[in-house]
């Protein structure tokens, strides 16, 4: 099966599956352990994807999907690692993890995503040993991720709420919501500059290398993702999380079935006409797919939990970006970069890059 139909099929049936693994949970276990857990595995199966190619040494003698089953028990090991970890420290073991582990670990992701993709783990790819270069460029994710976590996010509005935890609060310069809306926005950018295989850059050769592409990505990924937030947000005047879940989570599921899962082609097209029908179509295609999520958190992970309407709507837009980012995009990543689209597709040569 050739693409786009190979990305278009698979991705089917990995949303058919997410959505039979997400109706295996009630919906407060859902959107608290269940998405914890996949928040906590995420930036070392970007790590592993981007940085490693989905081909790391020690797994790059196996065949399918021996390959892709290691990968994916390694990855769930990690996760399992990780989570306990930041639940023992940073959610000082006290309830379900809550807002403050999943903004925690959002910031890690989207850091993740930066480093990997705009800089291309610059500069530790000074580590000739591709795996310590991941590694530590892994490791590097969560201590920048925290650190922005700790600085900016503050946590007070949530005094008297059963998931805030007093001691664990750092304080920060801003209300917690604002950083990983804002965060997320600008990796909106990052994905829609992905979408035009980053023209007009591509036309200097000085710009396109480390760590000067690093940079110039970053820098106008957070200048216009503010751009946006805060024409959305404070002229607007868009709730943050429903910001969030419209704009950047639909727009960059969207991208994950045009450019990983699709690989690029959709449309046959030059640069810049072929980037925008990308972002067009990533936009429209994420939105239909959030709102069929929508249709189907009642037949999934049945009532909304009791509370006043406010909080059910946002528990309602959080099980949402859960769905779509928290559990689909990472299957569908499992799929295509550690299964390489086993078995629709023909196996790669052995010792070949996972299709990126």
């Amino acid at each position: 099966m050739a693409q786009p139909a190979l990305g278009l099929v698979a991705a089917a049936l990995v949303i058919a599956i997410s959505t039979g693994y997400i109706a295996v949970w009630d919906f407060g276990t859902f959107n608290g352990w269940v998405a914890f857990f996949a928040l906590s595995f995420i930036p070392f199966e970007v790590v592993t994807g981007v940085i490693w190619g989905g081909n790391p040494p020690f797994a790059a003698g196996l065949r399918q999907p021996v390959k892709g089953l290691v990968l994916l028990l390694v990855t769930l090991l990690v996760g399992a690692v990780v989570s306990q970890f930041v639940y023992r420290t940073l959610g000082a073991s006290q309830g379900d993890p809550g807002p403050m582990l999943a903004f925690f670990s959002i910031c890690v992701i989207v850091t993740t995503f930066f480093w990997t993709i705009a800089l291309g783990g610059w500069p530790l790819t000074i580590f000739k040993n591709p795996v310590a270069a991941g590694l530590a460029t892994w490791l590097a994710c969560y201590i920048v991720g925290f650190a922005i976590y700790w600085i900016c996010c503050d946590f007070t509005y949530l005094e008297g709420a059963p998931v805030y935890v007093p001691s664990a609060d750092p304080k920060g310069l801003f209300n917690a919501w604002s950083v990983p809306v804002y965060y997320m926005a600008a990796l909106t950018i990052l994905f829609a500059w992905l979408c035009f295989d980053l023209w007009p850059l591509t036309s200097n050769p000085r710009i396109m290398k480390q760590p000067t592409l690093g940079i110039v990505l970053v820098g106008a990924s957070l200048l216009l993702g503010y751009v946006m937030y805060y024409a959305a947000v404070y002229v607007m005047t868009i709730q943050n999380v429903e910001f969030l879940l419209r704009v950047p989570i639909a727009f960059i599921f969207g991208t994950i079935l045009v450019l990983n899962m699709c690989q690029n082609s959709l449309f046959k097209m030059p640069q810049p006409a072929k980037g925008l029908m990308n972002v067009a179509f990533s936009a429209v295609i994420g939105s239909v797919l959030m709102i069929g999520y929508q249709q189907l958190q009642p037949v999934l992970s049945g009532p909304l939990p009791p509370g006043p309407e406010p909080f059910q709507r946002e528990q309602f837009q959080v099980w949402t970006a859960n769905a779509m980012l928290s559990v689909t995009f990472p299957f569908l990543v499992f799929y295509a970069a550690y299964f390489n689209f086993w078995p629709l597709a023909k196996p790669l040569p052995q010792g070949a890059p996972a299709r990126t």
